[in-house]
């Protein structure tokens, strides 16, 4: 399933298991909160056919920011032409707040701040939420990226990474008037430094950090920071939109719950250890059909060959050198194959004209999936050469040429 607005970025999760498998792990999770509506919703009914208070009214996390989407939408548009600072930073804390109160995270700690060492300096950076591991330690820490620390010649702040931002000193004095001079210098910082070099590099950090800006927000998990691996929220996207499976997926990621600890694991710790075990399953099952494949294509060589050899009258047995040969064309020829799907999985590459109508309709090695399905009932069917042709077009020299300079272009 395509969950527009939410990226996995580097393979936070294995894409298969987002694709194929997340929809089946937290269907009962939406199951149960569909029957708790239902229930409210009884009750509420019931209660006033007697005249009676009954319970207030529950709305899923997904509904909630659902309803937020025109609010938060003008307000994105209102949040390019503002220029006083003062006036950005409030706006920009309102929007955050809003969708945060929507994922449970209210209340706020409005002065909060964490004391870390980046360099020589003591610094201080304002935090908007804390939470606490079982045992008292740091375990997620939200902090806010503001667009004030991006570049001013942007034509739209919607392009800016909150990591790439900066803290600017506006932001840091709004907490602590009297740190101008360590303001400075942390307004050089990016947060992917920040983070990277004073964050995580402390002896207690949490396993979780959620950057959040205007336009997206940044979930990270410390032991995959470095490998750039996180999810990326774009909730101008997600608002805009506000496909129901996309906001529900969003929610079940990154509100409260998703790191309420039940012993000792919570929710985003599950989906990895599931997202691992997939990924190992679904290497095996690579590595059989391409044992099995190879088998195949190897067998069916090995018949051409010995007709065409018996037709030449020429000796098969005797001539050592078609089995190491074949072997060694049958291996690039599937390695071939599975950079050809690989790079058609992933449009965002740009190495093959993904978007292209007439490459995935006549091209593509995906466009072939469906003929492989269709019986070969004639003689001309199944002795025709139409997907020989069409494949060995692909993983010819001149075609991985082609796709080469594309890209270097």
């Amino acid at each position: 399933m395509e969950y527009i607005g939410i990226t996995n970025e580097n393979d936070f999760y294995s894409q298969h298991y987002l694709d194929e498998i997340f929809e089946g792990d937290v269907a009962d999770l939406l199951k149960n909160e569909a029957a708790k509506v239902k229930a409210i919703d009884a009750e509420i009914k019931e209660a006033k056919k007697k005249g009676l208070e009954g319970p207030k009214s529950y709305k899923t996390v997904w509904d909630r920011l659902s309803a937020l989407s025109k609010f938060y939408i003008q307000n994105l548009y209102d949040l390019e032409t503002i220029k006083d600072e003062d006036e950005l930073l409030s706006l920009e804390k309102d929007l955050y707040k809003k969708i945060l109160d929507a994922l449970g995270f209210s209340p706020f700690d409005d002065n909060a701040y964490y004391e870390f060492t980046l360099g020589d300096s003591g610094l201080h950076l304002p935090l908007v939420k804390e939470i606490k591991s079982l045992n008292g330690t740091p375990y997620l820490w939200i902090f806010h990226a503001t667009t004030l620390g991006g570049p001013k010649d942007l034509s739209s702040k919607e392009e800016i990474d909150p990591l790439e931002l900066t803290v600017p000193i506006h932001q840091v004095l709004n907490f602590f008037p009297d740190y101008k001079g360590a303001a400075k210098e942390l307004s050089s910082k990016t947060w992917r430094e920040i983070l990277e070099k004073g964050v995580f590099s402390e002896e207690y950090t949490p396993r979780w950090i959620i950057l959040v800006s205007p336009y997206q927000w940044v979930l990270i998990e410390k032991t995959k920071f470095a490998q750039r691996r996180f999810l990326r929220f774009n909730w101008q996207l997600l608002l805009s939109r506000r496909e129901n499976h996309v906001l529900q997926a969003a929610s079940i990621l990154i509100d409260i719950n998703a790191f309420k600890q039940n012993e000792g694991v919570c929710r985003l710790e599950m989906f990895d250890e599931n997202s691992f075990k997939h990924a190992q399953g679904v290497s095996q099952d690579l590595k059989y059909a391409m044992r099995r494949s190879i088998e195949l294509l190897g067998n069916e060589a090995i018949s051409q060959i010995r007709l065409k050899r018996k037709q030449d009258r020429k000796g098969f047995f005797s001539d050592k050198t078609i089995a190491n040969e074949l072997s060694s064309e049958l291996l690039r020829y599937m390695y071939r194959l599975l950079f050809i799907f690989y790079v058609e999985a992933r449009p965002e590459l740009n190495y093959v004209p993904n978007r292209d109508d007439n490459y995935q309709t006549s091209y593509s090695l995906e466009s072939l999936r469906e003929l492989e399905s269709v019986p070969l009932i004639s003689k001309e069917d199944r002795e025709g050469k139409y997907f020989h042709k069409t494949i060995s077009t692909r993983v010819s020299e001149n075609y991985f040429s082609k796709i080469w300079l594309r890209n270097a272009l």
